[in-house]
């Protein structure tokens, strides 16, 4: 790996954690929109936000969920797609963090409607390895974008050297 190009297996795995971040996020946007209503009611039980902004973000937020997971999974704009998943998924820590901390009994609403007995251990977990993935993914992704310029600022210095 000296030469700084990435292995057969680091590229599979990184492709593998793409499609799985991506799908997951696809996955959870789609379960909310189904039914926005639902999901509504649940971001407005964390008591942080009012009726009217919690319904607007239940019409908006899982349409962003699954726009960005289909950037990931297909690789366009990906930068923004990991930026916006690593915002969302501060948020989402932050919530269930809140919630947890203040002793309400909630469903997460993470992956639609949910009859489990709360658990923010799990919930915040889950959430947190998820931002481990996504802020790793997006710093493999920004190294990768500026090797790629760098490597395209060399070449054109060795062009414009071989003109004069």
């Amino acid at each position: 790996m000296a030469t700084g190009k990435t292995s057969k297996p680091d590229t599979v795995i990184l492709r593998l954690s793409e499609i799985g971040l991506g799908g997951i996020f696809i996955y959870a946007g789609a379960l909310k929109a189904w039914n926005p209503a639902l999901f509504a009611s649940e971001i407005f039980n964390y008591q942080l936000l009012s009726w009217r902004i919690s319904a607007v973000a239940a019409l908006y937020l899982p349409w962003l969920e699954i726009i960005c997971g289909l950037v990931i999974v297909i690789r366009r704009n990906c930068t923004g797609g990991l930026i916006i998943v690593s915002s969302l998924l501060l948020v989402f820590v932050g919530a269930l963090t809140s919630a947890w901390g203040r002793g309400l009994d909630i469903s997460c609403g993470c992956f639609g409607n949910s009859n489990h007995q709360p658990n923010f251990n799990l919930w915040i977990g889950r959430d947190f390895l998820l931002l481990i993935m996504s802020i790793s993914l997006l710093c493999i992704t920004l190294k990768k974008s500026e090797s790629i310029q760098m490597g395209d600022e060399c070449n054109d210095a060795d062009s414009n050297e071989n003109q004069i």
